[in-house]
């Protein structure tokens, strides 16, 4: 078992996003805590075959993000929800929800931060309005990602389903 190579930062740089743990096609990589309860990356050397699948998908190794998204911002908006209710139910004025609903209504479903019962928050996917206001609201811990990213995939490789996904994370 070896700490997962951090070739332009170091482990204290990982986001837990376990994007690493899920693209890896040998199930090399695992996930365990450190002290202070974050979640790093550790990989087994007897399963890993050197793809580069887990570096290909670290936000960490890159030297700017926008790379990933191939986009460059071009402008800065502001905005909030205009439903008060909505807006006072919420965080950060309200726009997640509100993007979050529309998004359902159009047939997508959207993966977000929700608390367990021992207040410890993971990441789950919604497919209805009612279910979504759980993940309403700035939860500032590592939230377990779980297999959504696993989960979005097979969202959209399903034949003429017409999904679509939206996903929040938390990062640090």
């Amino acid at each position: 078992m070896r700490d997962f190579v951090y070739t332009n930062k170091s482990i204290e740089e990982c986001y837990g996003c376990k994007a690493c743990e899920q693209i890896c096609p040998k199930n090399a990589i695992t996930m365990s805590e450190n002290e202070e309860g974050f979640q790093y990356p550790h990989i087994d050397t007897s399963k890993c075959v050197d793809c580069g699948l887990c570096q290909c998908v670290c936000p960490t190794q890159m030297e700017n993000i926008s790379v990933l998204f191939h986009v460059t911002p071009q402008t800065v908006s502001a905005a909030w929800n205009p439903n008060l209710s909505e807006r006072l139910e919420s965080t950060s004025g309200g726009m997640f929800f509100l993007l979050a609903c529309q998004f359902i209504n159009e047939r997508g479903v959207v993966y977000g931060a929700d608390y367990r019962e021992d207040l410890t928050v993971f990441h789950c996917r919604f497919d209805d309005s009612e279910a979504l206001k759980r993940a309403r609201g700035s939860k500032y811990v590592q939230s377990d990602i779980n297999d959504t990213f696993l989960q979005v995939r097979t969202d959209l490789s399903m034949p003429d389903s017409g999904t679509s996904a939206f996903f929040t994370e938390t990062i640090r």
